[in-house]
């Protein structure tokens, strides 16, 4: 009788241990490539911040509108964006030459802004979709998702403020730039 219990605990000790290893290892999707935004299906990122922030009124403080306008320039240079992705790091261009370089580490990394602004990201993988969390004193919580469905890559972007009435949900979905 204790063969058999010592057996049945080697057993799903093994068990366990093969299926986290092989889970860590499992192939993650490949965003890399030149991707546009599919405009009927995707939410108007311009309008989700505008509401998040608490309408025309509140976007008058400074504050607020700093984020607003940073975010709003992001959201118009996002419409067609190029990723380049590796084992080791995720990196994201717009066309307004925009760059984003992250660490997919699991460890939290300082990076900085094009307005100077120092910000907290950590990026990893949670089954198949790409997180990247990025905190910063006058920004909030941001969390963006990547993953794909089908032949389209999706973007989901969740912004938490303390400046904003609302938290800010979107969801962009993109098709792969023919020719590439």
């Amino acid at each position: 009788m204790r063969n058999a219990k010592t057996r049945t605990v080697v057993s799903a000790v093994v068990g366990g241990f093969l299926s986290f290893a092989l889970g860590a290892n499992a192939q993650k999707p490949n965003f890399s490539g030149t991707w546009v935004l599919d405009k009927e299906t995707s939410d108007n990122l311009e309008e989700k911040v505008r509401i998040g922030a608490g309408g025309t009124n509140r976007i008058t403080r400074i504050d607020v509108k700093r984020i607003v306008d940073r975010l709003t320039h992001l959201a118009r240079a996002s419409e067609e964006i190029e990723i380049e992705q590796s084992a080791e790091d995720f990196t994201v261009a717009d066309k307004q030459d925009n760059l984003r370089i992250y660490y997919i580490d699991g460890k939290k990394h300082v990076r900085q802004t094009p307005w100077g602004v120092k910000l907290q990201t950590l990026t990893n993988w949670k089954d198949a979709q790409l997180i990247i969390t990025t905190e910063g004193k006058d920004l909030g919580k941001v969390t963006e998702t990547y993953r794909l469905e089908g032949e389209q890559l999706v973007f989901a972007v969740q912004l938490e403020s303390d400046d904003f009435e609302n938290t800010v949900v979107a969801r962009n979905q993109y098709f792969r730039k023919k020719g590439r």
